[in-house]
């Protein structure tokens, strides 16, 4: 019996820098893999026996590959099964994967020349086949697209200013009572201390470790690293971090110092810190890749999860580490990608895996990124899916509509405010925090009462497709994003971004679940390690018995609510997008933290 056909998928638009080319010649050869879903691991045995006892009647009735060996199909002999078991993998030529997939193959062309085949904007499976199937590469995909980084890259089209160390004049430091000057324009170790009460002298526990993940080529540079601690924090003068490389193992000296030099400079001497350089030496270019090789380091399980790693991935199985590094308490991930840059898949197969990984008490915090509601450049999505400058609709961003990962936006303090005092802070405005619903995943429940209050609020003048009403929402907290003093090539850069304020919150996050001295009165004695997401802000370990939710009033007074400022970065103006409220807000989710307060209320869970 011949099923119909149903869309399997379909992208909403060309992938920004991308454009048609020209159709693809049928007799073009195509490498064609099909992701096998997996059955429910309850139903795991039984189906196996199912199809494997020869007393079955399913037995040898493999319906993918029956339907792809099928009349006027793929002879069997060019058909194979991934060494995973997760994939099967054949080649066709286009006119053979036209007719398979209902779709037509074009060549797309991107700005640097570099040309890429892929079908257009779906792709059909036979209905009964669509349900063993997840994916298809290569239909809608799309690979050679950047990840997003802070402003020191030049993301957001500003360079950041620089000079050299002789011209500069730090605030002034924190002694006893004194507040550091000019946090307005200048942003430093002390003037986070201030802002975020973070007064705080730790005794850490060997067995308790932060780790900040970069991507790419680019690295720490350790002669910056000295120079830095020389100037804002002596007694780390000689600290290094752990390197820990994954697919490569190659150590380049570049220019990823704000993560660690804020970081380190927050936790000091004692904290154990590990630098995830996830190289890709040699390998692919797909972004979505970089955090599969990040997940697979850390969990050897994921190389064969939901069918495995990629064919992509694949190619380069000799470089892959699959479990094999060390795995950090709280780990920061400054970077981020379009939501829809990736497809649904593998939107909802990492954010399962930060799950899993959240349950042995990893904590995932991601910079919410910085374009406002927009991606690259103000791109936004018109109403025909196309990416647009000016576009009315908004474009989530991957890893933070993860309810399993702690999204972090960015404010900057209002000029001439005392950090010190009660209000110090509004959204930041010389670039625009990331923030939004996801089009992929759902909001998970202990979003509602936040979530569901602000939409009902405050946006009224939002068309019904300019974001997913039920959409997981972020980011969650935020935290000083602009103006930060950092040591590039010896000489100091003002560099802003989500990238800033994600390794302060991972940093107090860390500081948080260490042995710590007074003010603490309690004592820290047999607490196990705790993991912060989402859905809980410090939640216990997966033994534990309860769990204290990000979003519960437990934790309400722990915030400095931000009530100033805005994310607009689509429309014809860039007039679109979404503002601060009182509670939380998709600009600066709860706001930015009290540490005293955070701790305190951390220390009277049961």
């Amino acid at each position: 019996m011949i099923s119909p056909r149903v869309v399997h998928e379909r992208r909403a638009a060309t992938p920004h820098g991308w454009s048609l080319h020209r159709r693809a010649d049928p007799d073009m050869v195509v490498p064609l893999s099909f992701a096998l879903t997996q059955p429910n691991i309850e139903h795991l045995e039984a189906y196996l026996l199912d199809v494997a006892d020869p007393n079955s009647p399913n037995y040898g009735k493999h319906c993918v590959r029956a339907w792809l060996t099928g009349a006027d199909g793929v002879d069997a002999s060019r058909v194979r099964l991934s060494k995973d078991g997760g994939y099967l993998d054949t080649t066709v030529s286009v006119a053979e994967a036209e007719a398979l997939l209902g779709a037509e193959y074009y060549v797309y062309e991107h700005t640097d020349g570099t040309r890429h085949v892929a079908c257009g904007d779906r792709y059909h499976l036979p209905e009964h086949v669509a349900k063993h199937v997840d994916t298809v590469w290569p239909t809608i995909h799309f690979d050679v697209v950047p990840l997003s980084k802070r402003g020191a890259d030049n993301t957001a089209g500003r360079a950041p200013a620089k000079g050299s160390l002789s011209d500069f004049k730090p605030p002034q430091r924190l002694v006893s009572s004194a507040t550091p000057t000019n946090c307005d324009s200048a942003t430093t170790l002390d003037c986070l201390r201030a802002l975020y009460n973070f007064n705080y002298d730790l005794v850490v526990p060997n067995e308790h470790s932060i780790g900040i993940v970069e991507f790419g080529m680019e690295t720490l540079n350790l002669a910056d690293l000295r120079v830095f601690f020389e100037n804002f924090a002596p007694d780390l003068a000689n600290k290094t971090p752990t390197f820990v490389g994954i697919d490569g193992d190659v150590n380049l000296l570049l220019e990823p110092n704000l993560d660690f030099q804020y970081a380190m400079g927050l936790l000091g001497e004692e904290a154990q810190v590990l630098q995830y350089q996830v190289t890709n030496e040699g390998g692919p270019s797909f972004p979505y890749l970089q955090f599969d090789l990040l997940l697979n380091a850390l969990d050897a399980d994921y190389c064969t999860f939901e069918g495995g790693n990629p064919p992509q991935l694949a190619e380069f199985d000799n470089n892959q580490d699959c479990g094999t590094k060390p795995r950090a308490d709280v780990i920061s991930i400054s970077y981020d990608q379009a939501e829809a840059s990736f497809g649904s898949f593998f939107a909802q197969r990492q954010c399962t895996e930060y799950g899993k990984l959240s349950l042995t008490g990893i904590t995932f915090l991601m910079s919410s990124g910085d374009n406002g509601v927009a991606t690259f450049s103000n791109f936004c999505t018109e109403d025909n899916g196309n990416f647009e400058i000016g576009g009315p609709d908004f474009v989530p961003h991957i890893g933070n509509t993860c309810p399993y990962v702690t999204s972090v936006g960015a404010t900057q303090v209002k000029a001439g405010a005392d950090p010190t005092s009660s209000n110090p802070e509004v959204a930041v405005n010389a670039f625009k925090s990331g923030g939004g619903f996801s089009n992929f995943i759902g909001r998970p429940s202990f979003q509602n009462t936040a979530v569901q209050s602000y939409i009902n609020n405050f946006t009224g003048n939002l068309s019904a497709t300019a974001f997913n009403r039920s959409g997981r929402a972020y980011p969650d907290v935020s935290a000083n994003g602009l103006n930060y003093q950092v040591i590039i090539d010896q000489e100091f850069w003002n560099v802003f971004g989500t990238s800033a304020s994600t390794p302060v919150w991972a940093s107090l996050i860390s500081a948080s679940t260490m042995r710590g001295s007074p003010p603490a009165s309690r004592s820290w004695a047999g607490r196990t390690p705790r993991c912060v997401s989402s859905r809980s802000l410090l939640a216990l370990d997966a033994e534990a018995s309860s769990v204290l939710q990000l979003y519960s009033s437990a934790f309400a007074g722990v915030f400095h609510d931000i009530t100033s400022g805005d994310n607009f970065a689509c429309g014809p103006n860039k007039n679109l997008g979404f503002v601060t409220a009182p509670g939380w807000d998709p600009v600066s989710g709860l706001g930015t933290p009290d540490f005293e307060k955070l701790l305190a209320a951390w220390m009277a869970l049961p």
